[in-house]
């Protein structure tokens, strides 16, 4: 179990009196990819927030530059910086590693390769005005129209989910994703069998399923927004979204092993919207896969 070791509450300071946490903390996790760092980087040294926040950066066990950069790097950021080292690949994981890290109440996540709005951490600090929202997540936009339009989260309208409810794999990102703090203490963060890295690349569905089922609502903001500059061109995206519906099937099967039998068949469902043979396929096998692992214990006890 990971919950054990993400705290409820945000460390506190002391100093010559009680010094309270940053309201929100900034985690974006690493790994060889030390150029694209430097190029976000850039763009978070735009934003701002009315509160205090802090930013970490988790090396996800990078055998390139990436430390090095990192440290030439931190000095010029907006907010107090934190750099730690998580060897063991895997997004899960590594966030997790960067939840342990922060301090903030809220606890906002994006990639190396993303860009948001200037106005990002207001927008995501005015949604969790709400006390009942356990996850926020916003729209995805392609940065470079010469990439393939994929990856991306365009919807235009407000979607709320309710506390209990099903967590559609299509209605967020984990680029654009922040979360209560509580709330990830609550169901022992990140799955660490799941995200890049691993076999089943779908840790931050799972992880705001899990805050839903445990209570707390959902939003998509269309004004939260961030820029994703993937690179990705035609020629790669089969095989991406081969990944896709591979890590969607281990999804929709953990969900029917936690007793959620009709979420489950909501997956299934959502199926007729997009039908097609390579992705039932591609599906069943992440779902088989998954059970699987699970039945010879190969993936570690989580919640």
């Amino acid at each position: 179990m990971i919950g054990s070791h993400i705290s409820n509450e945000p460390d506190r300071e002391m100093g010559a009196g009680r010094v309270s946490a940053p309201r929100l903390s900034l985690v974006i996790c690493t790994r060889n990819r030390s150029a694209q760092l430097v190029r976000c980087l850039e763009v978070i040294r735009k934003l701002h927030l009315d509160s205090a926040w802090e930013i970490v950066l988790v090396d996800n066990g990078s055998t390139d530059d990436t430390a090095e950069v990192i440290e030439a790097q931190k000095n010029s950021l907006p907010a107090p910086v934190k750099s730690i080292q998580e060897m063991v690949p895997g997004l899960g994981r590594a966030r997790n590693a960067g939840i342990r890290a922060a301090r903030g109440e809220i606890i906002v996540f994006t990639d190396d390769d993303c860009y948001p709005n200037e106005d990002w951490l207001l927008q995501i600090d005015k949604a969790f005005q709400d006390p009942g929202l356990g996850f926020v997540t916003g729209k995805v936009v392609l940065h470079d129209p010469d990439d393939y339009p994929i990856s991306v989260n365009l919807l235009e309208e407000a979607r709320d989910v309710p506390a209990g409810t099903y967590v559609s794999p299509y209605i967020l990102m984990g680029a654009n994703l922040a979360f209560r703090r509580t709330a990830l203490a609550k169901i022992g963060g990140f799955d660490s069998n799941l995200g890049a890295g691993t076999r089943y690349p779908v840790e931050d569905v799972d992880a705001a399923a899990r805050v839903v089922i445990a209570g707390w609502s959902g939003a998509y903001r269309p004004d939260i927004v961030m820029r994703h500059h993937h690179g990705r061109k035609e020629a790669d995206v089969a095989a991406l979204c081969r990944g896709y519906d591979y890590a969607r099937g281990a999804y929709h099967m953990k969900l029917l092993l936690r007793g959620k039998p009709w979420f489950f068949a909501r997956g299934i469902i959502s199926l007729r919207w997009r039908f097609s043979w390579s992705s039932l396929a591609w599906e069943t096998r992440g779902g088989m896969a998954y059970l699987r692992d699970r039945l010879l214990g190969r993936l570690s006890q989580t919640n």
